[in-house]
């Protein structure tokens, strides 16, 4: 009974409620006025953009598109099956991968392949081999169907297969790669559409520059970013491979983009608002965002003219081991910047030596470019063909001089006393944060060095500049100053005359410095500042 009541209660509250609402009950409270509803603006009124204002833009806008437009047209997606990956792949896939293999190549194959439907005639358990195991871009440059794209794309490939813009896929040939600069020419016979790209001249482009990127990332073809010039001749402590040997060239010299280049972007073009060839989209630093970095055009140009017509690549040598000049350096030769290289050896017989480079020249300009430093010398001189004259402005002491060289072709392959100092050690750190040790004969011999040359480095002061410009200890100091330094005791007078001399300048030193992991040996100068 009570509830009953109750529901007819609120019945009638509901009831009583909703005739208020639809006004069927005068309402005994103020009355609120309607809010108006704003009205639609009228079509004069509507947000406009000055014309004027956005001109430019919408020029710029429209060049990004036309470039865009062309350039994937000439982009390709390559694909090559390389020997070591299958091998690694039939090991791993046989469970005979050894101990310590590479997990994310594991993880690569088992996410790739594993999940492919089973062939009608394989066993459940069965993964089908891949075609391809590698993967990248790569660019039409000519008319008969040649293609550049990165040597570490194709690197050890047995089959390479491109696909063009309609999604057709052909075989490529690889014509020739090169290792130094990590470039490779492919070309495609089968009869294709496609257009080709110009190579421009990278020594025009500005910092700051606009430049497009195009490549294949992740596999999601025709990818086109945009971005500017961030820096030229970036010299960079990585590669896209590892070095084979100590003395192996390897080109370090690119151009840094914030245009956005992933994997699979390498071998892409990096591409100018006048729609030509500036770069090739070779590497990018993982630990940051926007730093992508290409192989300059006039790189990319100096081999492609080689790899097509000979299949391989000859550069210019002069035959000297150098390094940086550093502000201590400069400081002590009284150069107005730290600009250039300074020679540490001159190696008989080859170009430098002939034309009269002596160890402790300064190289500051090459045919009247700056040199930045060495990976530029190195970078300016293998794009001058065997043959091809230079001329050096050398600084050396305080004159300056021309000297012409006539440059040689790189080689292809690496190609004392009698009377024994006693092995006497410093009692600590010397003024250059060193502590020395005399080279007996068994010591030399061990070591594989001429014996009676230099002494020991036995320990370096790690708070010293020494240690920062990677001296360590088993390096050999061969010479302070002008003096060659057999003994500990003679590297102790050299110190002290020049510290009389010299009190503010640095002291030049060179050291034999052992190779990690190698039993060769490089020889660089430095200037070491006494403390």
């Amino acid at each position: 009974m009570k509830n009953g009541l109750t529901k007819i209660v609120v019945g009638l509250i509901i009831v009583f409620g909703a005739m208020v609402g639809y006004g069927l009950i005068p309402h005994q409270g103020p009355v609120t006025p309607p809010v108006p509803i704003p009205a639609f603006a009228e079509e004069g009124e509507a947000f406009t953009v000055d014309p004027n204002t956005v001109a430019p833009l919408l020029q710029t806008q429209a060049a990004f598109s036309s470039i865009a437009e062309e350039m994937a047209e000439s982009i390709v997606y390559v694909q090559a099956r390389k020997k070591s990956d299958i091998e690694r792949w039939r090991r791993y896939h046989s469970q005979q991968m050894p101990d310590g293999h590479d997990d994310m190549f594991e993880w690569f194959f088992n996410r790739r392949f594993e999940q492919q439907p089973n062939q009608p005639d394989q066993p459940s358990t069965q993964v089908p081999e891949p075609e391809f195991t590698s993967f990248g871009s790569g660019f039409f440059v000519d008319q008969s169907g040649y293609i550049i794209t990165n040597y570490h794309v194709v690197e050890d490939a047995e089959a390479v297969a491109v696909t063009l813009h309609n999604r057709r896929e052909v075989d490529a040939v690889v014509v020739g790669t090169d290792r130094a600069s990590d470039l490779a020419l492919l070309k495609v016979d089968a009869p294709v559409d496609f257009k080709i790209l110009k190579l421009g001249d990278s020594d025009d482009l500005r910092v700051g520059s606009w430049v497009v990127a195009g490549g294949n990332p992740f596999s999601l073809r025709e990818t086109i970013t945009v971005g500017i010039v961030s820096a030229k001749y970036r010299a960079l402590g990585m590669q896209p491979y590892e070095r084979r040997s100590a003395n192996e060239l390897i080109l370090n010299n690119y151009i840094q983009t914030d245009a956005s280049i992933n994997p699979g972007n390498s071998g892409g073009p990096l591409v100018d608002l006048n729609g030509e060839v500036v770069g090739v989209n070779t590497l990018i630093q993982s630990q940051g965002w926007g730093l992508g970095f290409a192989i300059p055009s006039n790189t990319v140009k100096f081999v492609y003219a080689q790899l097509k017509d000979n299949g391989k690549v000859e550069r210019g040598f002069l035959g000297v081991e150098i390094t940086d000049i550093d502000e201590e350096w400069a400081q002590m030769s009284h150069l107005e910047s730290a600009f250039g290289v300074v020679v540490n050896r001159v190696t008989a017989g080859f170009p430098a030596g002939k034309a009269g480079v002596m160890e402790g020249d300064m190289i500051l300009k090459v045919d009247n470019e700056t040199i930045e430093d060495k990976d530029h010398l190195v970078s300016v001189i293998s794009e001058r063909m065997p043959g091809q004259k230079v001329t050096l402005d050398i600084r050396r002491g305080d004159r300056e001089m021309e000297i012409p060289v006539t440059v040689g072709a790189r080689p292809t392959a690496d190609t004392g006393g009698d009377d024994a100092p006693e092995a006497e050690t410093s009692s600590g750190f010397n003024a250059l944060g060193l502590q020395l040790q005399g080279i007996d004969r068994d010591m030399a011999k061990a070591m594989k060095i001429p014996f009676g040359q230099g002494v020991l480095i036995s320990s370096v002061d790690v708070n010293t500049k020494a240690y920062r410009e990677g001296v360590r200890s088993g390096d050999v100091l061969l010479q302070l100053g002008s003096m060659q330094v057999n003994s500990v005791t003679e590297a102790e007078k050299a110190l002290q005359e020049y510290r009389r001399k010299n009190p503010s300048l640095p002291i030049r030193v060179k050291i034999s410095m052992q190779i990690e992991g190698s039993d060769d040996r490089i020889e660089r100068l430095m200037a070491l500042r006494l403390d």
